[in-house]
């Protein structure tokens, strides 16, 4: 994990050494429309480790293939908001800028989830930023499905943070889904 004093994961809730046994933080998500949970582990970028509250493994980063979500892959595709709406108590709140200023979780756009075949715990990092205009006309509306991401990101209202096409940014991390909806 990220170094700590501690020498344990900073999503650990409560561990028992002697019955073995841990608690871990789980993170709210979305896969097809349905809210999902997930626990982080590990995470290929060390920025997006200290995020995370995970381990740093780069290793991750060499799981084939960037981008690439078919059956030849490792990965899974996640869509996260960089800047979505805020306010804990906003319906519509999601993203990085919220679970960061709100202390809450991104609500990460997940592509596949456990039932499916394609699913992987190793999730491929797509970063997402509304466009300009649809903040301004108040369309920035929360998303639970990353087929309507990509929809968005084809009709030029959602792209990456630096305003390129919406694509995969070689960013993994391992979040196994624990329950869905």
């Amino acid at each position: 994990h990220v170094a700590n004093d501690s020498g344990i994961a900073d999503k650990v809730v409560a561990i028992d050494f002697d019955g073995r046994t841990v608690r871990i933080l789980e993170t709210d998500g979305f896969s097809g429309g349905k809210a999902v949970r997930y626990v982080s582990t590990d995470a290929s970028d060390p920025v997006v480790a200290a995020l995370e509250g995970v381990t740093y493994a780069p290793a991750l980063a060499a799981a084939p293939s960037a981008g690439a979500d078919g059956t030849d892959s490792a990965r899974a595709s996640l869509a996260a908001f960089v800047n979505g709406r805020t306010g804990a108590a906003n319906d519509e709140r999601q993203g990085l800028n919220s679970a960061l200023s709100d202390g809450l979780d991104p609500l990460n756009v997940l592509s596949w989830n456990p039932s499916q075949g394609r699913y992987s715990p190793l999730w491929d990092v797509f970063p997402a930023a509304w466009s300009a205009a649809a903040v301004a006309a108040g369309d920035d509306l929360r998303q639970t499905d990353f087929g309507d991401v990509r929809n968005l990101a084809h009709h030029g209202i959602v792209s990456a943070p630096d305003g390129t096409p919406f694509a995969a940014a070689n960013l993994v991390v391992n979040c196994p889904i624990i329950s869905m909806e």
